[in-house]
């Protein structure tokens, strides 16, 4: 007795330090009559959270007393305004501790505090008001009154709501009390679905999220901007004529190009020798390789596209591996690497076996317990968790809630709520452009399936926005991430880029040429399409050491990057596999010469031979980089769909 006693004594006395914060609001601000929009609310119990002050010069954050130690997470909150350079919405690594002083570093962009000093969080102001910084509370429940109670005031008329706490599977509502919503102790979000009548109050109303807790600390209020809308739908007008497309044989040439570098499609057996070869062994593990980014769903698109059905034995190995890993995880893919249209299309002669991985993926994979989520951080998981629930519901027959109770329509929710935060607010977390083709492809497939009318009007914002902030139309370059090296973003930051990641925003601009028969559409697909990295073939003459790339369309200084022919044979003497160097001079329209610096001597070519080279792909270092099975992946899993739009047709379906 008096050793339960003594426990009790020390764990009252260890929660006693608990405080509770309110992080931030994300999601919609918009709503459309008839229809509904998600809001998140996070929030978390920090024990010990400290007062800490910034030093600009420094970047120094000093928290007198802390107990903090290298590596820790934590995150931040004030009664004031935070200092430029730190984000609540997002956890941070402690690094670089000297004694009450420490720097931060962003975990989300994930660097660590092994990275290098230029990724620490670097302040250009202290901010104001009383910031205090802690280690968030873990995921309870935990013992005491360390409950959390919402309410909501200043709801427009017409508009309802439901609430859900973050261990409340998504069939699931947070309880009522006295009126209020608990949160289970240690939970970190609210979730709140709004739902407009068709008779709603039009325009802009600020509702009051009011939560109080159960240790009786202050109450604390978040404002919820929500505009009703009403909303007016994009007619479907399908375009007339559909012009040649401009490269396509480029495209298709390297498309077959790269497709057979990274995997021989002869048979099975040599497309699992050729894979090994060029890749490693496949493995869960390497993110660089061709499964990555569903690599089967990619070669079942070629097979279909050049009518090879060879293609279908790259798709197979691939798509088999990716199934075994499934049933050996039980469906527990880390929500990033949950690709389901391999695994679909893995189908056609199906044993049962993928249907069951499908669904074990539904119930177990990373997002499968919340759908996602309306926080921009969550943008890949969600699109990805929406496409699994599309593929599965076309499958089982039916769209109808999973066992944890996810379904089309609340996974598109949050991604629309996604984009009213970066194309109509502008106050998102983190944004990385690609992102946004992977929520535009999949939030076509659940029009496809609901006619959810919203969806053209959201995709046409994000074009828009994206032609004007994403993309140089002098350059041909898309940014990787609009925003400066700061609290939003940590990598690849105003990054303007040659890059094969144009794809996955490309099918978006086919589609809305092909629903509206807008041709402005036509017209900028068409401009990123043609600005997507060129693999042509060449030849190489000892006699004149140049090289032969038919309409090379290069200028002198151009990069360039030398791989192995896939068919065989060796290259020009003076090359090798993965060689990088630059455009020497350019002879004529299919001719060049080529030195191994920029402005250095032409190089000479001791032996004739064959290659293929990678152009317009940034920098050469930048060009190497990409040169990954992976990347082959990301460019033509989804420039094929664009293709297939811009031509009047239906993209290929898994």
């Amino acid at each position: 007795m008096k050793r339960l006693l003594t426990l009790l004594l020390v764990t009252c006395a260890w929660l006693g330090a608990y405080e509770h914060r309110i992080i931030a609001r994300m999601g919609a601000s918009y709503i459309y009559r008839g229809y509904s929009s998600w809001v998140q609310i996070m929030h978390y119990w920090s024990p010990d959270a400290f007062v800490f002050t910034v030093d600009p010069e420094t970047d120094y954050v000093t928290a007198p007393g802390h107990n903090l130690v290298t590596g820790n997470l934590v995150m931040v909150t004030t009664d004031g305004t935070l200092p430029t350079g730190i984000n609540s919405k997002l956890q941070h690594y402690v690094c670089d501790i000297s004694g009450d002083s420490f720097k931060l570093v962003m975990y989300a962009a994930g660097y660590t505090c092994g990275s290098a000093a230029q990724y620490r969080v670097n302040f250009t102001d202290a901010g104001s008001g009383t910031h205090k910084i802690g280690k968030p509370m873990g995921n309870g429940p935990y013992p005491g009154p360390y409950s959390v109670y919402l309410s909501l005031s200043n709801v427009p008329s017409g508009v309802t709501y439901e609430v859900w706490c973050e261990r409340a599977t998504p069939g699931d509502l947070c309880p009522v009390e006295d009126g209020k919503y608990r949160s289970y102790q240690g939970e970190r979000f609210y979730l709140i679905k709004f739902k407009a009548s068709s008779t709603a109050t039009l325009g802009a109303a600020t509702i009051t999220a009011t939560i109080t807790t159960g240790t009786g600390e202050p109450e604390e209020t978040i404002r919820i901007p929500l505009t009703v809308e009403e909303l007016v739908p994009i007619p479907s007008v399908r375009p007339t004529s559909y012009p040649a497309i401009p490269n396509l044989a480029t495209w298709e040439s390297t498309m077959k190009m790269l497709a057979r570098y990274w995997c021989d499609p002869t048979s099975y057996a040599t497309a699992e020798s050729s894979y090994t070869a060029r890749q490693g062994p496949i493995s869960y593990a390497m993110e660089t390789q061709s499964w990555f980014y569903d690599g089967a769903w990619a070669y079942r698109q070629i097979a279909n596209y050049t009518g090879n059905a060879n293609w279908n034995n790259c798709a197979d190995y691939i798509g088999d591996w990716y199934r075994d890993k499934t049933l050996a995880f039980n469906g527990g893919h880390m929500n990033y690497k949950a690709h389901s249209a391999g695994l679909k299309s893995n189908c056609a002669s199906c044993d049962m076996r993928n249907r069951v991985a499908l669904g074990l993926m539904l119930a177990n994979s990373g997002s499968a317990g919340t759908c996602g989520s309306p926080h921009d951080w969550d943008t890949r998981p969600t699109a990805y968790m929406l496409e699994l629930e599309l593929l599965y519901g076309k499958t089982a027959g039916s769209f109808g809630p999973s066992s944890k109770g996810c379904d089309v329509y609340r996974t598109a929710g949050f991604l629309l709520a996604m984009f009213d935060e970066l194309f109509r607010d502008g106050t998102w977390t983190y944004h990385q452009i690609y992102w946004d083709g992977l929520v535009m492809r999949e939030l076509i497939n659940y029009f496809e399936v609901t006619g959810d009318q919203r969806v053209p009007v959201y995709i046409k914002k994000a074009l828009d926005w994206l032609w004007t902030n994403a993309w140089n139309d002098t350059t041909k370059q898309m940014i990787y991430n609009p925003e400066p090296f700061g609290p939003r973003c940590q990598s690849g930051c105003q990054v303007w880029t040659y890059s094969e990641i144009i794809s996955l925003v490309l099918p978006a601009f086919g589609w809305y040429y092909w629903y509206s028969g807008d041709d402005t559409y036509r017209q900028r697909g068409d401009e990123w399409f043609k600005a997507l990295p060129r693999w042509p073939e060449f030849t190489g003459a000892a006699s004149n050491d140049q090289l032969t790339i038919t309409a090379h369309g290069l200028s002198a200084d151009d990069e360039m990057y030398v791989r192995t022919h896939p068919a065989g044979g060796s290259l020009p003497g003076g090359l090798y596999n993965g060689w990088k160097g630059y455009v020497k001079s350019v002879v004529d329209a299919n001719n060049i010469t080529v030195s191994a610096s920029k402005g250095g001597s032409t190089l000479d070519l001791t032996s004739d031979g064959v290659g293929f080279a990678g152009l317009r792909c940034g920098p050469v270092t930048y060009c190497q980089g990409r040169d990954t099975g992976k990347m082959f992946t990301q460019q033509f899993r989804w420039s094929i769909a664009y293709v297939r739009w811009r031509q009047g047709q239906e993209p290929y379906a898994p």
